[in-house]
Formats: C-alpha cells, sequence, structure tokens
C-alpha cells in the first residue's frame, strides 16, 4: 500500500540512481585525480623539467599512483555502501519495534477497557 501516487515508481528510481552511484563514487576521484595529473604534466613540459634538473625542495609531497588512489577510494566506497545498508537495517528495525509495540499496547488497552 502506497501513501501517494507515484510512490512505487519514484522507489524504483531511487534505488536505480543509487546502485548507479556505485561506479561514480568508486571511479569519480581516482580518474579525476589521473586527469588533472596529466592536465598538469601537460602544462608544465615534464620532459624540460627532468632536463632542467628542477627540483621543488624537500616539500614537494610524493604523489600517489593510480592504484593506490583506486584501492583507497575502493575502501572508501564499500565502507559507505555497508553504512548504507547497515543504517537501512537499523531503521527498519526500529520501525518493526515501533509497530509491535503499537500492537502489544493495543492489545493490551483493549484488555484493561474490557475487564
Amino acid at each position: 500500500v502506497y501513501m501517494y501516487a507515484g510512490q512505487g515508481g519514484l522507489q524504483k528510481f531511487l534505488v536505480v540512481v543509487a546502485v548507479l552511484m556505485i561506479p561514480v563514487m568508486l571511479l569519480g576521484k581516482p580518474l579525476y585525480k589521473k586527469f588533472r595529473k596529466n592536465q598538469e604534466a601537460a602544462r608544465r613540459g615534464t620532459m624540460r623539467d627532468d632536463l632542467l634538473g628542477e627540483d621543488d625542495g624537500p616539500e614537494a609531497e610524493e604523489e600517489e599512483g593510480f592504484g593506490e588512489v583506486m584501492i583507497t577510494q575502493g575502501i572508501h566506497t564499500i565502507e559507505y555502501v555497508l553504512g548504507s545498508i547497515s543504517h537501512t537495517a537499523s531503521y527498519l528495525r526500529l520501525w518493526a519495534l515501533s509497530l509491535a509495540h503499537a500492537q502489544l499496547s493495543e492489545v493490551l488497552w483493549s484488555m484493561v477497557m474490557r475487564i
């Protein structure tokens, strides 16, 4: 039983969007970082920098490899998806508990009022 017209379609749409966001979360950041790194390398002209021996000094931060970024993003994506599923299950348990409480209260009230 739906609360309003079109609820079934909206629910299906939201589930599809949620499932389609998983690859976006998984691949978004690593591909963006790779794209920015390639853009930066093309802008600077890395061969020229290598030949001239320019050094950023000791404060230059070490760049993460693409594989490391993918692994980190994969861990974060799995953690987020499992957390979302866990929270949903928790809310369903709370909803079931409140329904059971309402039913027990109704039974108790009817027994008390009958006496």
